[in-house]
């Protein structure tokens, strides 16, 4: 039998099985364990799958929490969006990064039932008191300070041991800044073509965020980008650069046929509920047919949680749109992730592109992810290409596709639309 659905606890009660908790611990000599559970971007869920689906979630959520406490733990709904799961009398603060454990587990695997592509995004804050002085409020108020640690790192589990990191004044600042920029619409999307190396035209272009500050001009990306993943603010960011870069890609050249642009995605988006209806939706209002987007997501991403990507990945495929692994043999590449990568293309790492003609070591490398790919029916793209030297030799060894400093830098809107007509345009007056 399923146990009963979770209420919401209010404050005084919650404090007070806290306390209960601690109690129970220190007459035995043992430490407290609290985890709190925060359900990120709840009512994004609810717009995207509905309010009934998105309780569906929470309820499944409610009972596997229900089922993996012992039965000394108390499992808590404080809120909507944030539950708390009380572990009591432990033998060593290890036991509750176990519990953290199975608690992400538990939570990867609540699904709808009508798409399983759908799930919770959460992040946990694990709290421990075990020197027997730690405060209901203050024990709950260091888990909740855990989980802003957590979104600042851009990690999915946050310590309260690692509280003392100070972040710096300029970073907050810095994030404050981002979110403004995000609402006044400074964030531009800057396109770097993709070369075909057989017939030397474009075959896409990778869309690039750049920020033109009103009083500091252009943000070079690595200044914001790191401060972006840490708040948490990359996701707004990835669906503003989805938006931009999918309007500017229908004011491309007509000639240009079915080039397209390429989006990076982070994991903290594309582990979200609802990532691939949302990027659905994106392509539909601005009528781009999906073969024309290519999603791309570095190999680390794509392998931190291999059973979930590997899910959206190819649910991605099957609604048409292109998947792309970045920055490819930097991670975990093994003749078994060949087997079921779940893309149509490899963008092998610039580390192994860049001293390519002088060492014989990273001309094996390439070569061999080359042929791989040629029996698995992958695209490889080379990037990092900086000279004709290195153009020639990753054409010369089967490579499809080219990017790098040499074909083309990063340009802004009006650029890119001038570089594919004049690409373009010289093969029709050919072909005429």
């Amino acid at each position: 039998m399923a146990p009963p659905p979770l209420q919401v606890t209010s404050a005084r009660d919650v404090l007070a099985q806290i306390d209960a908790g601690l109690a129970e611990s220190r007459e035995a000599g043992r430490a407290t364990g609290l985890i709190l559970i925060q359900i990120d971007r709840l009512n994004e869920l609810r717009i995207s799958v509905g309010l009934a689906a998105a309780e569906q979630l929470q309820m499944q959520l409610d009972q596997r929490l229900q089922g993996l406490a012992r039965s000394r733990d108390r499992v808590l709904r404080i809120s909507d969006d944030q539950r708390v799961l009380l572990v009591p009398m432990l033998m060593n603060p290890g036991q509750v990064e176990l519990a953290a454990g199975k608690i992400l587990r538990e939570i990867d695997a609540c699904r709808l039932a009508s798409d399983h592509s759908i799930a919770l995004q959460s992040r946990l804050g694990v709290a421990v008191d075990d020197v027997g002085k730690c405060t209901a409020e203050a024990l709950l108020r260091h888990a909740q300070a855990a989980i802003s640690l957590a979104a600042r790192k851009g990690e999915t589990v946050g310590h309260a041991h690692d509280l003392t990191e100070i972040v710096a004044e300029s970073d907050i600042r810095l994030e404050a800044e981002i979110e403004r920029g995000l609402g006044q619409g400074e964030f531009e999307i800057w396109c770097q073509p993709k070369l075909d190396l057989v017939t030397r035209l474009p075959v896409g272009a990778e869309g690039l965020v750049r920020w033109r500050h009103p009083s500091r001009g252009l943000v070079p990306p690595d200044e914001f980008l790191p401060t972006a993943e840490r708040s948490g603010r990359i996701v707004q960011l990835t669906w503003s650069a989805l938006n931009i870069g999918l309007q500017q890609l229908t004011q491309w050249p007509a000639s240009c046929g079915d080039t397209g642009i390429a989006i990076n995605v982070s994991a903290s988006c594309l582990y979200q509920a609802g990532f691939v209806h949302q990027v659905l939706d994106a392509l539909s209002i601005w009528s781009v047919p999906p073969q024309r987007l290519t999603i791309e997501v570095t190999e680390t991403v794509a392998m931190t949680n291999a059973e979930l990507s590997d899910r959206v990945l190819r649910t991605l495929r099957e609604a048409g749109v292109r998947v792309s692994i970045d920055d490819f043999g930097s991670g975990y590449s093994s003749l078994s992730y060949f087997k079921r990568l779940p893309a149509d293309e490899i963008k092998i790492d610039r580390a192994f592109i860049q001293d390519l003609i002088h060492d014989d070591a990273d001309r094996h490398i390439v070569a061999t992810i080359i042929e791989l790919s040629r029996r698995f029916g992958l695209n490889v793209v080379a990037e990092g290409i900086e000279d004709e030297a290195t153009l020639e030799c990753v054409a010369t060894m089967g490579c499809d596709v080219a990017q790098g400093y040499l074909i083309a830098r990063p340009m802004p809107h009006e650029q890119i639309i001038d570089y594919l007509a004049q690409a373009f345009g010289t093969v029709d007056s050919r072909a005429g």
